[in-house]
């Protein structure tokens, strides 16, 4: 035989006009005094009022066992119908007398909380009908309720995500402050975002609504790991070999990932590996390693003050020799070899000896690692 839980809904309101029609609402779905509100759940004999005053609305009822968090979670759900429950104050209480089983549940802003007594604390029930004894044993109930710390169990949270899709994965950031998690219950604390990808060949309604959580990381984690990414994709579970992202897409998201969160651009060292990765994977007319060339010399530029060096080591008749002092304007595919932040003589001295004399390759070479002593960098084209 089921044993009972008595249950007790407080509903508040944003104003009379929502209270009234939330009322019309819980009356409508009532069946022979029940409301039939998940598929495995009914409040049985549910009595339903309201105060206008207050806007707000009760109902008490009875379930067959005790109202689980999920069964909760399905109620709160329900009235969504008529109204969000981020606009929606309600406090549940619930006693199962037989089982020592009481405690409340709180609905406010959106986040939805267990106030739950420990039977071991549950003061004994008297043991006779004197109405003075069965109120002061209900009173030190709902006390030692109230006084209990509330465990936060379900967030309800408008659809305001950073979220894109690539192919298969739902990829999501999340950033300081926001909520994450199974159930949103977890609050992200730290400066640093969260990146969290999803696989969307498993997607339902429910929890699933941007796919099965895969894995999350830091996104300073997934920008200092960019050129392996870039290169070899990411797995994003060792233990399932399907999980992994492909370099395609992961460069789609790497740029999605820059535009979101420009505090982590790739430091020029970081553009210069993806231009040389860009560069052995041979593509004709690679727009992305083109736009990483001219990104190089930008951020150099700037790091100098607003100008650098470009070096060309085989000039059209038209070119200037030696070097060539930049500050703006545009830059050609192909018109330039390598950046530096200042000028060097000596790559002066070395590259006006090899544009005059036609190619001696030690001066490339020693071009090259001069060019990387003054912390610049070789620029490749496509």
């Amino acid at each position: 035989m089921a044993n009972w839980c008595s249950v007790c809904a407080t509903l508040t309101l944003k104003d009379e006009e929502t209270a009234f029609r939330l009322y019309n609402f819980l009356e409508g779905e009532k069946d022979d005094r029940n409301l039939h509100f998940h598929e495995k759940k009914d409040l049985f004999g549910a009595r339903i009022s309201r105060n206008p005053n207050l806007f707000q609305v009760y109902i008490n009822g009875d379930v067959r066992w005790a109202l689980e968090q999920d069964d909760m979670i399905d109620f709160a759900k329900w009235l969504e119908q008529c109204v969000p429950a981020s606009e929606l104050t309600m406090t549940v209480t619930y006693k199962e007398i037989s089982n020592d089983i009481y405690g409340k549940y709180v609905l406010k802003d959106g986040m939805l909380k267990d106030y739950f007594l420990d039977p071991i604390k549950v003061p004994t029930y008297p043991d006779s009908d004197d109405e003075e004894l069965i109120c002061a044993f209900y009173e030190e109930v709902n006390a030692m309720i109230d006084a209990t710390e509330g465990k936060l169990f379900y967030v309800f949270v408008t659809d305001s995500a950073t979220i894109k899709n690539f192919g298969r994965w739902n990829v999501r950031i999340i950033r300081q402050n926001e909520r994450y998690g199974r159930r949103n219950c977890l609050v992200h604390k730290e400066s640093d975002p969260l990146v969290e990808f999803y696989d969307t060949k498993q997607k339902d309604d429910d929890e699933w609504k941007n796919g099965q959580f895969v894995s999350r990381y830091y996104a300073e984690t997934v920008f200092e790991n960019c050129y392996n990414t870039y290169k070899y994709g990411l797995q994003l579970d060792d233990g399932i070999e399907d999980w992994y992202v492909d370099p395609h897409d992961m460069s789609a998201i790497f740029r999605w990932l820059r535009r979101e969160l420009p505090q982590y651009e790739f430091t020029v060292k970081q553009l210069s590996d993806l231009n040389f990765f860009r560069e052995k994977e041979h593509l004709e007319a690679d727009r992305i390693q083109n736009a990483l060339a001219r990104l190089i010399i930008r951020k150099v530029r700037n790091a100098g003050n607003g100008k650098c060096y470009l070096g060309r080591y085989n000039r059209n008749e038209w070119d200037q020799y030696g070097l060539q002092e930049y500050r703006h304007g545009m830059v050609y595919n192909f018109q330039y070899d390598f950046v530096i932040p200042t000028f060097d003589p000596q790559i002066q001295e070395w590259l006006l000896e090899y544009q005059h004399k036609s190619g001696q390759f030690s001066l490339v070479e020693k071009i090259g690692e001069r060019v990387q002593e003054m912390n610049g960098f070789t620029i490749f084209w496509s």
